[in-house]
């Protein structure tokens, strides 16, 4: 699939496979004067990475319901239906103390690939994330509070910085870079 220009200094390609892998790479030169840079995100590559289905709400979804379907294999919780549904999308169902998501209907979603890949690629170019294959956490901030935080029996609560975890996947040394995004450490 081609790159789709977003605006006039950002282009994103959509790079996700069969529904089941979900990644996307941004182009742009995010704000530095050198040249473009292409950075590639991976949110979804199951099993062993669900951040897609685990931590971005989509339009209609509610983080509750994830949550619930979070602890659905747990006894005090157990809930068949919740639990086929979350193994159908390769969700873990053993238990979380909270869901913390994105909900992209409070972001535009180019918004939040665009602010994921630069927050990355600075983390890695200022050093934060020196080796490749090893797992780093890494503070996203967005323009709005879009991110949604729920714990069991607890009110939902709003902010607009999420702490993930991922690992530098490939830097070929000339702007082009790939992250594996596979979890979600908290907001503020």
């Amino acid at each position: 699939m081609p790159y789709e220009k977003w605006n006039k200094q950002v282009r994103i390609k959509d790079n996700c496979v069969g529904g089941e892998r979900f990644s996307w790479t941004v182009a742009s030169a995010f704000g530095d004067s050198g040249g473009e840079n292409k950075i590639t995100l991976i949110f979804g590559n199951p099993p062993q990475n669900t951040f897609y289905q685990k931590h971005i709400l989509h339009f209609g979804e509610k983080n509750a319901t994830i949550l619930a379907v979070r602890k659905s294999g747990q006894a005090a919780t157990l809930n068949a239906d919740l639990m086929r549904f979350g193994e159908f999308f390769n969700i873990k169902t053993t238990g979380a103390p909270a869901s913390t998501v994105i909900d992209i209907s409070k972001i535009n979603f180019n918004t939040m690939l665009y602010q994921f890949a630069h927050a990355l690629r600075q983390a890695r170019v200022g050093g934060k994330m020196p080796a490749l294959a090893t797992q780093y956490d890494v503070e996203i901030e967005f323009p709005a509070m879009c991110i949604s935080t729920v714990r069991p029996g607890g009110s939902e609560k709003w902010y607009s910085t999420m702490e993930i975890g991922g690992q530098v996947v490939a830097d070929d040394g000339a702007g082009r870079m790939a992250f594996d995004i596979n979890h979600c450490a908290g907001a503020s």
